[in-house]
């Protein structure tokens, strides 16, 4: 803790002058594990969006896929009925094991996609409650440090060096000079 040699009763001080600066360590190691929370967040966003456009591009694979299956499937069924045979064509031969598995793989697709935005909206949540904790962290580094708002002289001091600073309580009164 630092007291400026101003802050006696009768000193005088500059506006800006630092009067009291209060150790400020713990807010500082709030202040980097709110950095690096920051950057764990961001990093997972960053991977959720690459999630995101592997499912949509297995997605679109998978559509893809299950299009040509079922052209195929249908000109197989074409094809039975040219050849004038009866009843419905083995489902082997329209393409029915591909197709299942075609739709499968569409299904799984949408499931990482499913998977992959609610990681990003966990992620951006994570990323704004990381901020304000930095924010807030920021604010308490910068309450160590009190500075006089004005030129003046000390009128009364109400603590000493090693005493527990509460907040709300006054720690001195400062009286305004003109001159």
């Amino acid at each position: 803790m630092f007291i400026s040699p101003a802050l006696i009763v009768g000193g005088l001080f500059k506006e800006g002058d630092e009067l009291v600066r209060m150790d400020a360590l713990e807010y500082e190691l709030a202040l980097k594990q709110t950095a690096a929370e920051i950057r764990g967040a961001q990093a997972n966003i960053t991977n959720a969006l690459a999630q995101i456009s592997s499912a949509e591009a297995a997605s679109a694979q998978s559509e893809a896929r299950l299009a040509r299956e079922e052209a195929e499937a249908k000109a197989a069924r074409a094809e039975w009925a040219l050849l004038g045979r009866s009843g419905e064509p083995p489902e082997l031969l329209v393409r029915g094991p591909q197709i299942k598995e075609a739709k499968a793989s569409l299904s799984a697709a949408a499931a990482q996609d499913k998977a992959a935005r609610t990681l990003l909206q966990s992620s951006e949540a994570k990323l704004e409650a990381a901020q304000a904790a930095s924010e807030q962290a920021q604010l308490n580094v910068d309450r160590c440090v009190i500075t006089a708002p004005f030129a003046g002289r000390v009128q009364q001091v109400n603590f000493g060096l090693g005493q527990v600073i509460a907040p709300g309580v006054a720690l001195a009164h400062l009286q305004p000079i003109d001159y």
